[in-house]
């Protein structure tokens, strides 16, 4: 049910149960979910490590989410990350989302342009960095 963002994760979830949607549904889910985003997130082994190597090598960093912008913030804070990155691009910070260009031509724009790479864990990730004509990994 992941993998397109809350919106869709949350109708998927509605869908499967039966239940019907109340018009609030995400407006409340939201209120739940940024209360408890990190409690059961779990940072990849070695990020810290490789984000400290980049980061020292000169490289700007960026992150370019479908999640929306307040829990990716939360969940960068709670995991000491947030100082890494020069541009966040949350899945409700422009009308478009990934597997459009435009959020990370974005994050590549704020992190002030020139050779970038997408790297990601998803199939559109790496559509997007298809479609920016951006190197994927």
């Amino acid at each position: 049910m992941i993998g397109d963002g809350s919106r869709l994760l949350l109708s998927r979830a509605l869908a499967a149960s039966g239940a019907e949607a109340p018009t609030d549904a995400f407006e409340r889910f939201m209120v739940h979910y940024l209360a408890y985003v990190a409690d059961k997130t779990r940072v990849y082994p070695d990020v810290p490590e490789t984000l400290t190597t980049l980061q020292a090598r000169g490289h700007p960093l960026g992150v370019c989410t479908n999640k929306p912008f307040a829990p990716t913030e939360r969940v960068l804070e709670a995991f000491g990350l947030a100082h890494f990155f020069g541009a966040v691009i949350g899945g409700d910070s422009l009308p478009q989302r990934k597997p459009e260009p435009e959020p990370l031509l974005t994050t590549i724009a704020k992190l002030g342009g020139g050779p970038a790479a997408m790297i990601g864990d998803s199939a559109n990730d790496m559509l997007c960095a298809r479609a920016a004509q951006v190197p994927g990994f």
